[in-house]
């Protein structure tokens, strides 16, 4: 059965237009990896949201999500990138969980 990931991102004003330019170079790659369904990243509509982008991508596997991760993390550290601590440098926050579905409406 597939997991659904979803992330919600604190992205400070400031910095908005370069996450999302980081983004995008970052899902063609995840887009590629074995286990990937779909996904969607969402803006707030809202300019004072706590969370102004939350991801929501569904995975065949949990386990295809966290390879995922790793496999992007060694890839940008090959090319001399550590997003995390580029984001936190930044003040961007992540939160990100892996749910099963309770209820459907």
């Amino acid at each position: 059965m597939a997991v659904t990931l979803i992330a919600v991102f604190e992205v400070p004003w400031e910095v908005v237009d370069r996450f999302l330019a980081e983004w995008n170079e970052d899902k063609d790659f995840m887009i590629r990896q074995p286990g990937f369904i779909d996904g969607t990243l969402y803006r707030s509509a809202q300019t004072d949201a706590h969370f102004r982008f939350v991801n929501v991508a569904r995975w065949e596997r949990e386990d295809d999500w966290r390879d995922a991760l790793r496999a992007g993390y060694e890839e940008r550290r090959e090319r001399g990138i550590d997003r995390m601590a580029d984001w936190q440098a930044r003040g961007i926050t992540v939160t990100a969980t892996v749910y099963d579905p309770a209820l459907q409406y």
